[in-house]
């Protein structure tokens, strides 16, 4: 099983709960809640060892699944948090590490470097990391 760095052209895949899908105009629109981790580290599963099945990954037939690639997730770069006058004080380079569970060898998880210390910061990387997640598996009432 591959332990080390996580490759920038690999696929994750991540399970969101049906409450964090919003329906507008028919389509299907994923809230930045859907990444929420108190530890501001958000779960996600390398796909290919879920054999790139994202059902692997899908904890209730009512969840759905997204995906995002890696190198998209290092490539963001919204994460700044800046001082009372508007002015960028700290950025932080988001990154992607292996944490392995006894139950998931494929969970790894998402973070900032420095890591994040509020919920107003670590908000831009939900915003950001919801933009560019794809669908995968939408919840049966949205197929």
């Amino acid at each position: 099983m591959p332990r080390g760095r996580v490759s920038e052209d690999e696929v994750l895949y991540r399970c969101v709960r049906r409450q964090y899908i919003e329906v507008v105009n028919g389509g299907a629109w994923l809230s930045s809640l859907a990444f929420s981790d108190p530890r501001f580290r958000p779960s996600v599963d390398r796909a290919m060892l879920r054999n790139s099945d994202p059902k692997q990954t899908q904890v209730d037939e009512s969840d759905a699944v997204v995906s995002m690639i890696a190198v998209e997730v290092r490539g963001i770069g919204t994460v700044v948090q800046r001082s009372e006058k508007g002015n960028a004080v700290l950025r932080r380079a988001v990154d992607v590490e292996p944490v392995p569970l006894p139950n998931n060898p494929a969970h790894a998880e998402i973070y900032g470097t420095p890591e994040f210390a509020t919920k107003g910061v670590f908000k831009k990387l939900s915003l950001a990391l919801a933009q560019i997640a794809r669908w995968e598996i939408l919840p049966p009432d949205l197929r």
